[in-house]
């Protein structure tokens, strides 16, 4: 029922952005909703704020898109960050709280112990729990350090329609393609359909 409800009042914050001209600021978004989610609706603050950056990005894309309705909110997903979820990969535990006076949900993972355990190293950074199809779905975002490789040598490469041409730095190596054949059967197969086209 909470993804049902959350899924209703992102809703209507879409709803209500989408008849502005202009989407407004990130300020003026937490005056028009801060509240009335909070006091009203009971959402935790940090919920409350994923909510409406959320149905600004929505409307954003849609408009960009070129989309002539208000976008229509069909899956019931909810995003938490580190505020209002709890990860531990040793239990292999999800929990998430919505409102201020909820109780926290607790979600198993089904995934074998050593697939989990890969993640053990990586700090977490959001969680996304959707419910389809009879199953609650729970999908965790990690944060990794990436550390570029530094090549050992370059390698020069030309790509033509006849040979394809390697250069390591000492020596020049080519290979014939089939690119020329390929385009001629192709070719060869067009003429053909258009010779007898499907009736």
């Amino acid at each position: 029922w909470e993804l049902v409800e959350y899924r209703y009042n992102l809703q209507k914050i879409v709803d209500e952005l989408w008849n502005l001209k202009e989407i407004p600021g990130v300020s003026q978004l937490h005056v028009m909703f801060y509240e009335r989610l909070t006091k009203e609706k009971g959402y935790r603050a940090h919920v409350t704020r994923i909510m409406y950056n959320k149905a600004a990005s929505l409307i954003d894309f849609a408009r960009d898109s070129g989309a002539k309705h208000v976008p229509i909110m069909k899956r019931l997903t909810a995003e938490f960050d580190n505020q209002d979820a709890r990860v531990n990969l040793e239990r292999g535990e999800v929990r998430v709280i919505f409102k201020s006076k909820d109780k926290w949900f607790t979600l198993k993972l089904k995934h074998i112990k050593e697939y989990i355990n890969k993640f053990q190293k990586y700090k977490w950074k959001e969680v996304f729990v959707s419910y389809k199809g009879g199953k609650f779905y729970v999908s965790i975002v990690f944060e990794a350090e990436y550390r570029p490789y530094t090549p050992i040598s370059t390698i020069g490469l030309d790509v033509n329609l006849v040979k394809l041409v390697f250069y390591d730095g000492r020596k020049v190596r080519r290979e014939n393609t089939p690119f020329i054949k390929a385009l001629s059967l192709r070719a060869k197969a067009e003429e053909i359909q258009r010779k007898n086209p499907k009736r």
